[in-house]
């Protein structure tokens, strides 16, 4: 179950608190599609903030697709067979694919090789002008569009912040973009008002990452390498990690660079440092492999995988 945590001083907002801790804890994989959260009442009772608020935070992961208010209690969002945009997307493509097809037959030209035709013209075309996109640090972007095209079926591009920065003009094709719900906020101040859907997927750490940690001794000394979003949520962060890493020396540190990294395990001298493919991308051969480091491996959570695909529009 999971305990929230605000911080009055906090420069986010109780509202924000609440989602990211929400987040987090999805990303932790402690807390799983259909799992159970707390009422409204009683995170408004844990954390002194009104029920109004608490209800806001709620209804905002609502509209991503991460939340399902009912009556009585709330529940992480499982994955819906359908819906009523996917029901009505269909009968476009079906409409669309008779038209095509008829027009083919009386044009001479078999309708099965023209479908195969289409779809060499519709990759090439995507390739040149995506139309889906997921966006996040280039290495860990170009790693789940590659997953996410292997199950949709589809190409899905693997874009940087910044050339997602550089895709969103007038003359852009881009329609979707899918990101980690994490970084939600940060993608949508990027498009800057475009006419672009953002669609929120989740991730977990793999089986092997949870089963390393949990081999981890009691008296190791173990930090949490944070980027600077997760940082400010170290303590929930931390809370969360104790399921898996049983160390009585948790602890998490701010991800500055290699140089900084350097510094950090020359003065403090951890058991285990563990960090994202982002960080781990930067890191030079010599110190990846270095024993103490530890890369913290994430798989794409297959019901939000599931969420954005119906949301997308994307019918396979």
């Amino acid at each position: 179950m999971i305990e929230f945590r605000v911080e009055e001083n906090s420069p986010a907002s109780a509202i924000t608190q609440i989602q990211e801790q929400i987040r987090l804890a999805l990303s932790m994989g402690t807390i799983r599609g259909g799992d159970i959260l707390p009422s409204i009442r009683d995170v408004a009772q844990q954390t002194g903030v009104n029920r109004g608020k608490v209800y806001q935070a709620y209804l905002d992961l609502e509209k991503l697709g991460l939340v399902v208010l009912k009556r009585g209690r709330s529940v992480v969002a499982d994955t819906p067979a359908s819906s009523p945009d996917q029901n009505e997307l269909r009968q476009r493509c079906h409409q669309l694919s008779r038209t095509v097809l008829e027009r083919a037959s009386r044009l001479s030209i078999s309708p099965t090789a023209l479908a195969r035709y289409l779809v060499r013209e519709a990759y090439v075309y995507e390739r040149a002008k995506p139309f889906i996109a997921f966006v996040g640090h280039k290495t860990f972007a170009t790693d789940m569009a590659l997953e996410i095209s292997k199950l949709w079926g589809i190409y899905v591009a693997g874009f940087s912040y910044e050339e997602l920065k550089g895709s969103v003009g007038k003359e852009s094709k881009l329609k979707k973009v899918l990101v980690h719900n994490l970084r939600f906020e940060f993608v949508h101040s990027l498009v800057n008002g475009r006419r672009v859907d953002i669609i929120p997927v989740g991730t977990r750490l793999s089986d092997e990452t949870v089963k390393a940690y949990q081999e981890f001794k009691p008296t190791d000394s173990v930090v949490l390498m944070l980027h600077e979003q997760e940082y400010s949520m170290r303590k929930f962060i931390l809370e969360q990690g104790r399921q898996w890493i049983h160390s009585r020396n948790l602890s998490a540190a701010l991800w500055k660079g290699v140089a900084s990294l350097r510094v950090l395990m020359n003065e403090r001298p951890y058991d285990h440092i563990c960090m994202d493919h982002h960080m781990w991308s930067d890191l030079p051969a010599e110190m990846r492999r270095d024993p103490r480091i530890l890369l913290a491996c994430t798989e794409l959570d297959l019901p939000s995988v599931e969420a954005a695909r119906i949301r997308a529009g994307i019918i396979i």
